[in-house]
């Protein structure tokens, strides 16, 4: 059996609801500070007049920027600004362009790295505004409605973009779209390319933004709460959408780049139960969390028993969290399992972005020996179900697995270690 040396992380970058960036992150988690909220209907100070979740009166984790200020940002801090430029396009390079900087690998590394990017939203979030005065104005003949102004509409024109402004990807990119599991599927996929030696750097991760579309989705799945979402509670009534991206930089041995961590394991399955639902038992859970585990363990040190902390997908919805703790329990057969929680009390669920985001998570856990409180818990699950951890707590962290579930059963189980 091959040795499995597992994939170096050199950095990463992370915006959500809880901060601009990793030190206002940090920050947000050590004080278990939420970014969900509800936007009260006479708030228009930041853009926020008559948008979907006012209009749906559900709280959301929003960035506190209208889409101008967010291109503001991203043109102060990487350097480009486009008129047009959706949301999504702002989100992903101020995460990205965040982990390329604290990587401190050479321009010539970054330029050779692959650029995997994952979406569910793509550009949609540009779509609505330009929809009404298209058709007024006779399908763009008129001075508004032009199609130039949703030319980044595509899933993969985010991707285009980031490859243009940060200089990377040249050799390889691609965005990948399997729903909630999306973020984690691109880890995976650089991840894959670094271990067949393919390529020596990948920049990976995820974005989303809050969107009409995305609202309305959700909505007619009748999985929106009107309330602050409560992750993993018996009296959890369905999920706060969020927005955000991360990113990771990755990188074989060959190249010689401080380290944050290590992802030594890493798989892909599928329950084939339903188009958005789980399976009872959380069958495509417990697949890739086993075949994840046991890659890991072939690292000497993170297998199943060494893992000391569990980031749940915790959706916060009926099927999700009662699938995915039965899952575990399942898989731990009558052992106690570690301790876990869902962080998405914090951001909200940003989709795509998830898997990136908690994998940032995860790497913080790490590097702080912390368990990140399941913010929200409000009742105990039952059914033989423990509780997620209900305050931030000092421990041994040296492996943490991490999982991101999405429509049509597509699961993805990553395992982080340290350094």
């Amino acid at each position: 059996m091959t040795q499995n040396r597992g994939v170096n992380i050199a950095s990463f970058g992370i915006v959500s609801a809880i901060g601009l960036g990793t030190e206002e992150t940090l920050l947000s988690l050590q004080q278990m500070k939420s970014g969900i909220r509800r936007y009260p209907k006479s708030d228009d100070a930041q853009g926020c007049e008559d948008m979907p979740w006012q209009i749906l009166d559900v709280p959301v984790g929003r960035i506190d920027l209208s889409d101008n200020e967010l291109r503001d940002l991203a043109e102060r801090r990487v350097g480009l600004k486009q008129r047009h430029q959706s949301r999504t396009t702002s989100l992903a390079l101020l995460a990205a362009h965040e982990a390329i900087k604290n990587s401190g690998l050479s321009e010539e590394w970054i330029y050779d790295a692959a650029l995997i990017s994952a979406t569910t939203v793509g550009g949609m979030d540009v779509t609505p505004r330009f929809y009404a005065p298209y058709v007024a104005n006779e399908h763009g003949k008129g001075t508004d409605g032009r199609l130039r102004y949703v030319a980044e509409h595509p899933c993969a024109s985010h991707t285009e973009v980031m490859r243009y402004v940060l200089n990377t990807g040249v050799r390889c990119h691609s965005t990948i779209s399997t729903a909630c599991s999306s973020g984690a599927n691109a880890i995976l996929f650089g991840a894959r390319l670094i271990s067949s030696g393919l390529i020596d750097v990948a920049i990976v991760g995820g974005v989303d933004p809050l969107c009409a579309f995305t609202m309305g989705g959700f909505n007619s799945l009748m999985i929106l709460s009107h309330d602050v979402c409560h992750p993993l509670s018996a009296d959890r009534s369905g999920l706060n959408l969020g927005e955000g991206a991360a990113y990771l930089v990755l990188t074989s041995d060959r190249v010689k780049a401080p380290s944050v961590g290590r992802l030594v394991g890493w798989a892909n399955a599928n329950d084939a139960h339903h188009q958005t639902a789980l399976s009872d038992r959380g069958n495509g859970a417990q697949l890739s969390m086993g075949q994840a585990l046991s890659m890991s363990k072939r690292l000497p040190g993170y297998g199943l028993e060494d893992v000391r902390y569990i980031n749940l997908h915790g959706t916060a919805t009926p099927n999700n969290d009662a699938s995915e703790t039965a899952a575990i329990v399942d898989l731990w057969q009558g052992t106690t399992p570690p301790p876990f929680g869902s962080t998405k009390g914090l951001t909200g669920h940003t989709l795509a972005a998830a898997g990136a985001i908690e994998a940032a998570f995860s790497l913080m856990a790490i590097e702080q020996q912390t368990l990140w409180a399941n913010v929200g818990h409000s009742q105990p699950m039952g059914n033989g179900i423990p509780d997620p951890i209900l305050t931030n707590t000092t421990a041994k962290v040296d492996a943490v697995l991490s999982n991101s579930l999405g429509f049509g059963g597509n699961c993805t189980s990553l395992v982080f270690a340290k350094p």
